[in-house]
């Protein structure tokens, strides 16, 4: 709740990539209605149809990659390899620095 007036504010931008299952997570868990957001996956989506590509859903890290140039955390392998055996994976507190530095990437 600290953070509702931030999340709802017309007039600070926020940055968020694919925010449909965050924004329907806010909505239906704390009554926050996420507004100004831009979202990166749409941003991508709409240049690659503008450009007459195929629309396809990117990652993150593959925006990152291929925009930016930006390499892919050494980190990330092994945190998707966690992920696929432990579902609960995020939810145990605190995390793990492994966790910590994939988040920060």
């Amino acid at each position: 709740q600290a953070l509702k007036p931030l999340l709802e504010s017309e007039t600070l931008a926020k940055v968020l990539h694919d925010c449909r299952e965050d924004s329907a997570a806010f909505y239906h868990q704390h009554g926050i209605r996420l507004h100004a957001v831009f979202d990166t996956q749409a941003a991508h989506t709409a240049l690659l149809k503008r450009s007459g590509l195929p629309a396809h859903q990117a990652s993150f890290q593959e925006l990152l990659s291929r925009r930016l140039g930006l390499q892919e955390p050494p980190e990330l392998a092994e945190v998707k390899t966690l992920m696929r055996e432990d579902p609960r994976l995020w939810a145990r507190r605190p995390l793990t620095a492994l966790l910590v530095r994939y988040v920060l990437h």
